[in-house]
């Protein structure tokens, strides 16, 4: 459930902006266009939806590189948040 998700978060955030209509899984969004402050949106709407905050350790480039990372690291949090 959380990869579709942030499969949807991501595609709503980044498709417009990027000239997009879909974003595979695996694809890495940095080598799409995605910049560093399309990434800050990102994690902004990722933690309005999960209702957390992501910990300074998850703050790395390479955990917001494709929507498969991202949701790995996602599941990671709510894991530990239990």
């Amino acid at each position: 459930m959380t990869i579709a998700l942030i499969s949807k978060i991501v595609t709503e955030n980044l498709c417009p902006v990027l000239g997009l209509t879909h974003i595979d899984d695996s694809e890495d969004l940095f080598s799409l266009g995605m910049t560093s402050l399309h990434s800050v949106s990102l994690m902004m709407a990722i933690e309005e939806e999960f209702k957390f905050h992501f910990p300074h350790t998850a703050l790395q480039p390479d955990n917001f590189e494709s929507i498969s990372k991202i949701s790995q690291v996602v599941e990671d949090i709510l894991k530990n948040k239990e």
